[in-house]
């Protein structure tokens, strides 16, 4: 914690994300202040179900049809999640359609 080098956190918070570590990223991105991304960080923590914190790790990664198919095959599917999570990224018509084809939150 003592380096001083923007670079260096940066990389090390990146490549915590890829390899998902998250309170390695939670040290890197306080260091560098990116204070978005650490709360995000922290929103991802507070989940209390595996599969929604690999879902949103997944969103966060730019991965959304990946973190949407992780949330259905999970028991039970969580598709309330599904749906809100295309709606938070704006894919409104994902969203509906997996609305109309469960048949549920329409």
């Amino acid at each position: 914690r003592f380096v001083k080098k923007q670079q260096l956190w940066a990389t090390l918070a990146s490549l915590s994300i890829q390899h998902n570590e998250l309170e390695t990223a939670k040290v890197a991105f306080s260091a560098i202040k990116k204070v978005d991304k650490l709360q995000y960080i922290n929103y991802i923590c507070s989940r209390k179900r595996q599969e929604v914190q690999n879902a949103e790790l997944l969103v966060y990664k730019r991965c959304p049809d990946e973190a949407v198919s992780i949330l259905l095959q999970s028991q039970p599917p969580l598709v309330y999640r599904a749906i809100k999570i295309n709606i938070r990224i704006f894919r409104w018509e994902c969203a509906l359609q997996i609305a109309i084809k469960r048949d549920e939150h329409v």
